[in-house]
């Protein structure tokens, strides 16, 4: 457990360029011009506190980051020795759905954190913006 007994687990994927193998292709896709460059997509959930890897994928293209997101938090869900309660999730722009946070929320019982692009939902952007408190 991290500060406080809190736990921060960032989640995020890249894009990774394969060599130019006909059966890297055929397993993992590709993308860009002319879709013959292999490419799969790694997925990592990072302990921040702890500076440790609590799991990681590798995956074809056409799984998509929601989907390892929720694989990943099952398998820490699966490890943990406690609840999630003091566990929060962190996550980058593109992630944010309303099925990921009613799973975090219904199945995990676990706190989140997403970056948000601005108009994301009009009823967030339609809330008060905080008074500056210095």
């Amino acid at each position: 457990m991290g500060v406080w007994g809190r736990q921060i687990i960032a989640v995020d994927g890249s894009k990774i360029p394969l060599p130019n193998r006909k059966t890297l292709l055929d397993k993992y896709g590709s993308i860009g011009r002319g879709q013959n460059s292999p490419t799969a997509i790694a997925s990592v959930a990072f302990d921040v506190l702890n500076h440790r890897i609590l799991d990681a994928q590798l995956e074809p293209m056409s799984v998509g980051e929601r989907t390892l997101a929720i694989r990943h938090m099952q398998n820490i869900k699966s490890k943990a020795r406690t609840n999630l309660l003091y566990t929060i999730f962190v996550f980058d722009r593109g992630y944010a759905s309303k099925n990921l946070f009613s799973f975090i929320e219904d199945t995990l019982h676990a706190g989140y954190l997403f970056r948000l692009r601005s108009k994301f939902n009009t009823d967030i952007d339609a809330l008060p913006v905080p008074a500056d408190r210095n």
